[in-house]
């Protein structure tokens, strides 16, 4: 008879039980190992508890079981429990190895991460910022501990957050990178247009958004020099085709200007030349035409170097007390108006003037009224005091000047698109040196209507600077 089986006694060994034994039950784990090998992982020690346990409970309760089998199946135990702790030991070393290896690329990610030049965010759903870099906090000028937990949208203008709204909706709906231009307010230092990029790097509906700013207005500041850089230029371009139009028109004032009077001194010398048996009175006035546009040749001589002296500012008034009668009898015979009757009236007797300046006015407005008047027209020159000064009048009854040229008159020259030749003013450089002139003077000139038909040049000249 057998005896009788003892409850807790399998009587199976220990490999036995292990063969028998589900896997579940046996504790081994597939555990990833270096390199991407799977190893058994090691069994808990708990499961070597309870082998120990139950050994010693089959050993109190079969008296007649060998204590070498006991001891075999003790020691083969021990030795799985010794396998199980280095096993063990070499899994923590492995994991101590992967979370240093973790703290060191978070280390650097940090140090990305907060030494980054351009701004970066780590935005919730709502736009709620999580996490905030050190170049985000100097943009901002707010501590990047402050940042956490404020929504981007309080930061950006009022007028741009309709738009910012709209960015961060599309951003949690797609993987894709949006980006526009924000203003974003600084605190205490006004607002700043920013590059705003925003992406969601998990997938569709993400929980986290990235979010980069990049400051532009350095950017828009240079694209703005560049605009006036640009504009600058195409002004310069659009003088330089004014300065180039008023040059030729310029050579075609000057050209006609000089054309007449050489022509007709040429015409006179080849005339004396070839037909020299003249009589004395044709030779006369033969010479009086020649010393009359010889006169006309200087005068645009003397004007094209007034010209130049006032550009160069390089006229300087020497005022002096002059008697204004003999100034402007003086004035009066010098210049060729003897088919024009002159009357003089002079109510100033003295005035602190530049005598020679003066005379260039008197010389220019008597050689306008005796090139754009008919022989025989009457030239009435009045000096009357004036308004700290004197006023200088010089009037003919002509035929006058259109009220609405009468503003032009004193232009240097006509523009490129109006005819010297058919207006017949010429170069106009007379008129706009008595203009000059008078400015030196602190005084103006303008042109009225002589009553009666003709016109009143008035020329304002304060006798004192």
């Amino acid at each position: 008879m057998a005896p009788p089986r003892k409850r807790g006694h399998t009587g199976r060994s220990l490999h036995e039980e292990k063969s028998v034994r589900p896997a579940a039950d046996s504790g081994v784990q597939s555990t990833p190992a270096p390199g991407g090998i799977r190893a058994p992982a090691p069994r808990p020690l708990d499961h070597f508890t309870r082998r120990l346990a139950t050994l010693v409970a089959d050993s109190a309760a079969d008296a007649t079981r060998p204590p070498e089998q006991l001891s075999a199946e003790l020691a083969e135990a021990l030795e799985e429990l010794r396998v199980a702790a280095e096993e063990l030991q070499r899994q923590n070393a492995l994991l101590d190895q992967a979370a240093g290896e973790v703290v060191d690329q978070m280390q650097r990610y940090r140090e990305l991460f907060d030494f980054a030049p351009d701004g970066y965010l780590v935005l919730d759903a709502s736009g709620v910022i999580q996490e905030a870099n050190l170049a985000a906090a100097e943009l901002l000028r707010i501590d990047a501990g402050g940042l956490i937990g404020k929504p981007l949208v309080v930061l950006t203008a009022r007028s741009d957050r309709p738009r910012l709204l709209r960015l961060l909706r599309d951003a949690t709906r797609d993987a894709e990178v949006h980006e526009t231009e924000l203003l974003v307010e600084r605190r205490g230092a006004g607002s700043v247009p920013v590059s705003v990029r925003l992406s969601a790097p998990s997938a569709r509906g993400g929980r986290s958004l990235r979010c980069l700013l990049r400051d532009v207005s350095e950017l828009r500041a240079n694209e703005l020099r560049l605009e006036d850089a640009l504009q600058r230029q195409r002004d310069s371009a659009s003088r330089l085709r004014e300065m180039d139009d008023v040059k030729n028109a310029f050579l075609l004032a000057v050209s006609h200007d000089l054309r007449g009077p050489l022509a007709a001194i040429v015409m006179l010398a080849q005339l004396l030349a070839e037909q020299p048996d003249q009589s004395p009175q044709r030779l006369r006035r033969m010479a009086a035409s020649i010393a009359a546009n010889t006169a006309r040749v200087e005068r645009v001589q003397h004007n094209l170097l007034d010209l130049d002296r006032l550009a160069r500012h390089a006229v300087v008034l020497v005022r002096r007390s002059v008697r204004l009668d003999d100034l402007v009898e003086r004035a009066v015979a010098v210049a060729d108006a003897t088919d024009h009757p002159v009357s003089i009236k002079v109510e100033v007797a003295h005035a602190k003037l530049d005598a020679a300046v003066v005379g260039r006015i008197l010389d220019n407005l008597l050689s306008n009224v005796t090139a754009h008047t008919p022989g025989g027209t009457e030239v009435e020159i009045s000096v009357v005091p004036w308004d700290q000064g004197v006023l200088l009048t010089v009037a003919d009854n002509g035929p006058g000047i259109a009220s609405e040229r009468r503003r032009d008159v004193f232009k240097s020259f006509p523009s490129p698109t109006e005819s010297p030749v058919a207006s017949r003013t010429g170069m106009g450089l007379g008129l706009h040196l008595v203009a000059r002139f008078a400015a030196l003077h602190g005084g103006r000139v303008w042109v009225e209507e002589t009553p009666g038909g003709g016109a009143s040049f008035r020329v304002l000249l304060r006798d004192r600077p």
